[in-house]
């Protein structure tokens, strides 16, 4: 097997704060570690910035170093169109080209990419593309960064001509806990609301992407698919599941709603068994979600993998237009076109609610949630 390198997404290396002054914009730009910082001093420079905002009509772009705070201070002129402030408090213009600069993709070569690989790890077996979510110690929960870098490589693998399956999987026991509630719980400023609205869109674009991918996906469910993993599921052509597995839709117990996937789960099990697990929160064996049509297959533990691995190999002997066509198709038949950032928005308004800010919190403490009604 071989693993291929790509580009840096920015938001994999730092996060921004921001503010107005004047007719400027003061962006920072905090790296996550000490390595990080070195690759970005190398490689954000003001040229790169300028660049990537030029077509926002900004003006000139200064970068000032803070060494002990492992971050960058870029001063982008001209950022208000013409307008003013007084404070880096009034800081709306700042913020939006902030959440904008995280998005810029860095070429660093191969060997610099390794921190945001290390998130997503893709390897070939002939035909087919094995792509591993890999934050086993978070139980390959969805972050930020993990979606970004799945949306990458999905859109890499598109291209790619020689793949003419894929395989996702995860990294230890567990196949995907669902989105990073830490991280969406980390704080309830305007800033991590905003991040919470883009997390929302990045995963209903994911989702969206699962279906349109011209080759078939086949998920390897190696251990439990909760919450967004069960989408993420869901999403695929086919599912193969390991006999620990279990899949569930906690969202509920937690103040949310799946509002993004739940057109796959209603349209693969039905009605009834759709509120069952969404109403419930309770999940299902592979066993009865085998008997339901959630899954294909059941493996043992151990062999989940390589009977995903040789299903995609026996889908390479199929046409790959002609496959891509019965993908578009039936997409079409399940109404597959369903407004899913209009449904990311609807989660995106749960998430910044109370109900669901005690949920998530209750869920991190690790005791019942204290609903009020």
């Amino acid at each position: 097997m071989s693993t291929e390198p790509s580009v840096v997404r920015l938001g994999d290396l730092a996060h921004t704060r921001s503010g107005d002054k004047g007719d400027g914009s003061n962006i920072g730009v905090v790296a996550r570690n000490p390595q990080a910082f070195e690759l970005l001093r190398d490689h954000l420079t003001p040229e790169v910035v300028a660049d990537y905002l030029r077509g926002l009509g900004v003006g000139a772009v200064q970068r000032f170093e803070l060494p002990n705070l492992l971050a960058f201070n870029f001063v982008v002129e001209h950022a208000l169109g013409g307008g003013a402030s007084r404070s880096l408090r009034l800081d709306s213009q700042g913020k939006a080209l902030g959440t904008a600069l995280l998005e810029l993709k860095l070429k660093t070569g191969a060997e610099s990419t390794t921190m945001s690989q290390e998130l997503v790890k893709t390897e070939t077996d002939g035909p087919v593309a094995v792509v591993t979510l890999a934050r086993p110690e978070k139980r390959n929960a969805l972050s930020r960064s993990l979606l970004a870098r799945l949306r990458d490589e999905l859109d890499r693998i598109e291209t790619a001509t020689h793949v003419r399956a894929v395989v996702l999987t995860g990294e230890g026991k567990a196949f995907c806990s669902g989105m990073d509630l830490k991280e969406a719980a980390a704080d309830d400023s305007t800033e991590a609301e905003n991040a919470g609205v883009a997390a929302m869109r990045e995963f209903a674009d994911l989702i969206r992407r699962l279906h349109t991918l011209p080759q078939p996906v086949i998920a390897a469910v190696n251990g439990d698919a909760l919450a967004g993993g069960a989408g993420l599921m869901t999403a695929c052509d086919v599912a193969v599941a390991a006999e620990r597995a279990r899949i569930g839709y906690p969202e509920v117990l937690r103040g949310l709603a799946p509002v993004v996937v739940m057109h796959d789960l209603w349209s693969i099990v039905g009605s009834r068994r759709a509120r069952q697990l969404l109403l419930s929160g309770e999940p299902i064996t592979a066993e009865e979600a085998l008997r339901w049509g959630l899954v294909n297959r059941i493996t043992p533990d151990d062999g989940c993998l390589a009977a995903a691995v040789e299903l995609g190999k026996r889908y390479a002997h199929g046409a790959p237009r002609a496959q891509a066509t019965i993908k578009q198709l039936l997409d079409g038949i399940a109404d597959g076109s369903a407004d899913l950032r209009g449904a990311a928005a609807v989660s995106a308004a749960m998430r910044g609610s109370e109900e669901a800010l005690e949920g998530m919190r209750a869920f991190l403490e690790k005791r019942p949630p204290r609903w009020t009604t």
